[in-house]
């Protein structure tokens, strides 16, 4: 067949080795999330999902990736009084999207 790379193998009797773990390294506990956190993100998700590219490129950047208003506005080309009134925006569209998520959230505040 032309055309085609040859496939490689390792040669017989290969084994990879392992490096073994640092001695001093404790994997992190991760604590167990409630089975509504699953619905919630999905719900967000969804909600996210209907909001145009810009506000949720704008809602990205200030609470998923943590920007500041000025490194989002350097980030999207916009200015940081943009960046600040179509947050508002975006949040206001979100909560009209998905009011459950604001109910879901008291709850969760609540047990805490």
């Amino acid at each position: 067949m032309a055309g085609r790379l040859p496939r490689r193998h390792p040669p017989p009797g290969y084994r990879p080795t392992r490096t073994p773990a640092h001695p001093e390294y404790r994997p992190r506990e991760v604590p167990a999330l409630p089975a509504d956190a699953a619905d919630r993100r999905i719900d967000l998700a969804a909600a996210l999902a209907r909001l145009t590219p810009r506000q949720r490129a704008l809602l990205i950047c200030r609470f998923y990736e943590d920007l500041t208003e000025t490194q989002a506005a350097q980030a999207l080309g916009i200015s940081p009084n943009t960046v600040k009134s179509q947050t508002r925006r975006a949040l206001a569209r979100l909560r009209d999207l998905a009011p459950e998520l604001l109910t879901q959230a008291e709850t969760m505040e609540g047990r805490q």
